[in-house]
């Protein structure tokens, strides 16, 4: 089956910049996406943990750009409702860029745009390429 629309959630996600340009970040998700196979109403749940670098540009002061390529571990599980039919892990890959919009000193509003990648390896020993496109809005809280 293809998968469909979906949610992407992640908490908490941490960026640390070291100096202006550059710093980490880090970010524990989970995501949900609809699945349909001969009429069955199915779906997928994936989670895991991805950290990187991340490479920063200010622009005016008020707008920041950030390009963050992480990779990390992902679990995903296949469902027919509450039954799981088979579980996987993998390698994941997450290629990301954001665009902050800072409204005071602490607070900011935010937009990602991203694509997620992995390749599961199940249980019943079959192997699945997923990859989602997520579009992300938020508002984040800097410490400094």
């Amino acid at each position: 089956g293809f998968a469909s629309t979906g949610y992407f959630s992640c908490i908490p996600y941490i960026g640390y910049r070291s100096s202006d340009r550059f710093g980490v970040s880090a970010m524990m998700f989970y995501s949900q996406y609809e699945a349909e196979k001969n009429g069955q109403e199915l779906w997928y749940g994936i989670g895991g943990f991805l950290a990187g670098p991340l490479i920063s540009l200010s622009k005016k002061g008020k707008f920041r750009f950030d390009l963050k390529p992480e990779t990390g571990f992902s679990s995903a599980q296949y469902l027919d409702g509450e039954d799981i039919i088979k579980v996987g892990n993998g390698i994941a890959l997450n290629l990301s860029l954001s665009t902050q919009f800072n409204l005071s000193k602490r607070f900011c509003l935010f937009t990602e745009q991203g694509i997620f990648l992995t390749r599961q390896k199940f249980n019943d020993n079959s192997n699945m390429n997923i990859s989602t496109i997520n579009l992300d809005l938020g508002i984040g809280y800097r410490f400094k």
